[in-house]
């Protein structure tokens, strides 16, 4: 079975930008398309780029669901 899941290579590490149901201990075939940097991320401003990657430094990694919750809001919705 093909599916198609949206992630990022940061780190070292695979995030999954989106939901999955991919069962635990799951083998995977992981196929890469490149994408120029504009079409991955829209262009943000300073703060937006900032909070950003303060989040993918991992800082909330095993905090509760709520905080990540939270902070992932705060960032989405971050605009100058």
């Amino acid at each position: 079975m093909v599916k198609i899941i949206m992630a990022r290579f940061m780190g070292g590490q695979i995030e999954l930008l989106e939901k999955s149901e991919i069962p635990e201990g799951a083998e995977l075939t992981v196929t890469f398309e490149e994408k120029a940097k504009e079409e991955i991320e829209p262009r943000k401003g300073k703060w937006a780029q900032l909070s950003e990657e303060i989040s993918s430094q991992g800082n909330l990694t095993g905090k509760s669901e709520e905080i990540n919750k939270f902070v992932k809001e705060f960032r989405d919705n971050f605009s100058l």
